[in-house]
């Protein structure tokens, strides 16, 4: 009876076994509905067997045998009813959508481009001359989304029409419903050339705008576009994507295939020379960290006998002294009364004292009252408010030297309770150390500075290009009334962009003394962001930005902008960190950035969904040389920190392993 049992939930495992596998099987071959408008060759198009053919078609043929992809196509009648098939869900994918014309981001989104081209102005070679010469308005046939508003503002002559495909338009040119044509140009050439009418029309605008062509997929199918765009980024580096281009628009590809050998080869030199100073700065990075780790081991050995000998110096007179004429510091000791009551050897050398004696005042030390200050009031409060801090001043030889100045009180025990009886000061020369520190926060800075300079080079080029083609145009149309308002308008516009993002640059990066003054938290917020977004492209990161407006603190601007941008570098790499460990995420791990008012103080918090810190490692965050990366410096967050309190604010750290952190800075509200 057992075995009975036994065979029978063998045979039903089995039989589910088999329905399972042929349920995922049917589902693997589920067919991906590719809608696309027929009436743009060579791109798309259908054959006289109804098939479609293009350089699209080609490409997303080879996409979808690399991705495993089941290809069905549906022709529809134009690139809006192709949008609306995708919204109702009748279709999966829209082939060849106008780059960056979206106008419903939250339905759809969209892929790397697959295709490049220009939009150029297209007239009758016998009338070219009449239609531009005379004040008579010209009518021009577009076909609808191709061509912006704002765009077809600066033509007051041209009077346009929007027509449902790129057939249409060349119809209405022939049929004489319009006097030109604006339009894909490598699109109108091959449609021209094929209706043998290439002698019949020229272009009368070349290059009016560029444009690019994608695919279309809904918002929520972000698995289904990733597997498009690692397809097509194959393709582009294997040589198929010029392979496919070539045999449908071989002019525009290898145009674009020359930019890309230029470009390429401008990376290589940029690369070589950017390698040889990355090992030069490891190797010298190597050199400083060694030095620094010594002198602080020093430094830190020094302090913890020097703590211990002033422990015993309590309870022996003796060894007290002895202490204090051994310690590296200069040592001054005075009671209630300003009056010195012992001092070492370092203290009349340091303090350039040499007629320092035990009973004189410490009114009578320049030095002393220079690095004192307004504490003189509160030596007989106990507790002082600022033990240990560091001051910097030039000498009369024009030198400037930096201390770092200790005041410890010492208590009697009375009835009353403990009662203060004198202070002891403590000063070191921090000069050389003070410099070192300085040389590495540069060093950091230069770091941040190759990062930022690497993702904003992408975005120059592109306004760089655009006014290349102007510029290259110039000579052939300085009588064009119409070219000289397109470049009036545009090329203004990229220099100005190519400006701000010099300008956030520069503004972050030009060393100089530490100023505070009033300063917009948002202003200086949306400046890094400017900074830091080059560097989010491409990442399965999203940006979501709180800013409230209008607050104001007092703050070194720089230094400012430095502790953002330190924040932001940290929040990246923690988010792509946490994707090395736990595979990529189905949606863009968010980035939050949020400023707000909380009583009298102005609160700026980043906050990312990255690994994480345990709280042993969230303890020793802020401390110098600690850091939990391979090739960390340990100095980041260290100097942010610093940065934050030199400007009177405060930086609070809440994370957990695995989930998330973040960091709030707190400053004081500035009202004027």
């Amino acid at each position: 009876m057992g075995v009975l049992r036994l065979r029978v939930a063998g045979f039903v495992c089995t039989v589910a076994a088999a329905v399972g596998l042929s349920l995922s099987v049917c589902a693997a071959q589920t067919p991906v509905i590719v809608g696309f408008d027929p009436n743009f060759p060579p791109y798309q198009s259908l054959s006289s067997d109804g098939t479609a053919v293009g350089a699209h078609v080609d490409l997303l043929a080879r996409i979808s045998e690399m991705a495993g992809l089941q290809i069905e196509y549906l022709p529809l009648e134009s690139g809006y009813a192709c949008r609306n098939a995708l919204q109702n869900g009748e279709v999966d994918i829209v082939l060849g959508s106008v780059y960056g014309g979206n106008i419903q981001p939250r339905l759809f989104s969209e892929s790397q481009p697959i295709s490049q081209s220009q939009l150029c102005m297209f007239a009758p070679r016998a009338r070219t001359r009449a239609l531009f010469s005379s004040n008579v308005p010209i009518t021009a046939a577009y076909q609808a989304g191709t061509v912006t508003p704002s765009f077809l503002s600066a033509f007051q002559t041209i009077r346009c029409i929007a027509l449902s495909n790129q057939i249409e338009v060349i119809d209405s040119v022939i049929e004489q419903r319009a006097d030109v044509m604006i339009g894909v140009k490598s699109s109108i050439e091959y449609q021209l050339k094929a209706r043998q009418l290439e002698e019949t029309y020229g272009v009368a605008n070349n290059y009016m705008l560029p444009i690019e062509f994608c695919m279309l997929v809904r918002s929520e199918d972000q698995r289904l576009l990733r597997s498009l765009n690692s397809a097509l980024y194959e393709l582009r580096i294997s040589g198929e994507y010029e392979t496919i281009m070539n045999t449908w628009v071989a002019d525009e590809s290898q145009r674009w295939h020359d930019v890309l050998i230029r470009i390429l080869q401008v990376v290589a030199i940029l690369g070589t020379t950017g390698l040889c100073l990355v090992l030069f700065n490891v190797r010298l990075n190597m050199l400083l960290k060694r030095q620094v780790a010594e002198k602080t081991g020093e430094l830190a050995q020094k302090n913890r006998e020097l703590e211990e000998q002033i422990e015993q110096t309590r309870k022996s007179n003796e060894l007290q002294r002895y202490i204090v004429h051994s310690s590296p510091n200069a040592i001054v000791v005075f009671g209630a009364d300003l009056r010195i009551t012992l001092f070492n050897e370092n203290a009349r050398m340091l303090l350039h004292a040499p007629q320092m004696q035990i009973g004189s005042s410490i009114t009578e030390i320049p030095v002393i009252m220079r690095l004192i200050g307004e504490r003189i009031d509160q030596f007989d409060v106990p507790g002082l408010p600022s033990p240990l801090w560091e001051e910097s001043f030039e000498t009369e030889d024009g030198s400037k030297v930096t201390y770092r100045v200790g005041l410890y009180q010492l208590f009697s025990t009375q009835r009353s309770g403990k009662v203060v009886r004198g202070v002891s000061l403590s000063v070191r020369d921090i000069t050389r150390e003070r410099q070192m520190r300085e040389r590495e926060n540069e060093r950091e800075k230069n770091l941040a500075l190759n990062r930022l300079i690497a993702g904003i080079a992408h975005e120059i080029r592109n306004p760089l290009t655009a006014i290349k083609a102007y510029t290259m145009m110039l000579p052939h149309k300085v009588g064009n009334p119409e070219f000289q308002a397109q470049m009036a308008r545009y090329v203004p516009m990229e220099v100005d962009r190519v400006n701000t993002l010099i300008t956030n640059l520069i503004d972050y990066a030009k060393p100089r003394t530490a100023f505070r003054e009033e300063m917009l938290v948002d202003e200086a917020a949306d400046s890094c962001i400017i900074l830091v977004s080059p560097l989010l492209r491409g990442k399965e990161i999203e940006l979501h930005t709180e800013l409230a407006p209008d607050l104001r603190i007092f703050c070194d601007r720089s230094q400012f902008k430095q502790v953002l941008i330190n924040l932001f570098f940290n929040a990246i790499e923690a988010t792509e960190e946490k994707a090395r460990q736990q595979g990529p995420p189905e949606q863009p791990s968010p980035l939050f950035l949020k400023c707000w008012a909380e009583g009298n103080t102005c609160r700026l918090s980043l906050e990312d969904r990255g690994i994480g810190m345990t709280p042993e490692e969230l303890a020793h965050a802020t401390e110098a040389f600690f850091t939990t990366k391979e090739r960390g410096s340990g100095l980041g967050l260290a100097i942010s920190r610093q940065y934050v309190l030199d400007n009177g604010g405060e930086m609070e750290i809440i994370s957990e392993k695995g989930e998330f952190t973040r960091i709030t800075l707190i400053f004081e509200r500035y009202i004027p």
